[in-house]
């Protein structure tokens, strides 16, 4: 698991478990305040989400996300 700073943690787990787009994650994790421009949102959160360490946890934590639910349709597949 790569190391992030708490911040880019959430940032990682809004994107990969709460479905939020880049721009929610980020102003969700860095309490960005509502009237913020959108484009230095979009900006930084673009930055963040290519950023390797946080691109690769949101891809870790995509894929536990994902694994009961392959194992549980494995199972199922094999009943038939």
């Amino acid at each position: 698991m790569p190391k992030l700073t708490p911040k880019q943690e959430s940032f990682a787990r809004n994107i990969a478990l709460e479905g939020m787009s880049q721009q929610e994650a980020y102003r969700s994790s860095y309490d960005v305040a509502p009237n913020a421009g959108a484009n230095s949102v979009t900006t930084n959160a673009s930055h963040l989400a290519s950023n390797e360490s946080v691109a690769t946890r949101v891809d870790e934590l995509r894929e536990q996300s994902i694994a009961p639910t392959i194992i549980s349709f494995q199972a199922r597949l094999s009943k038939l």
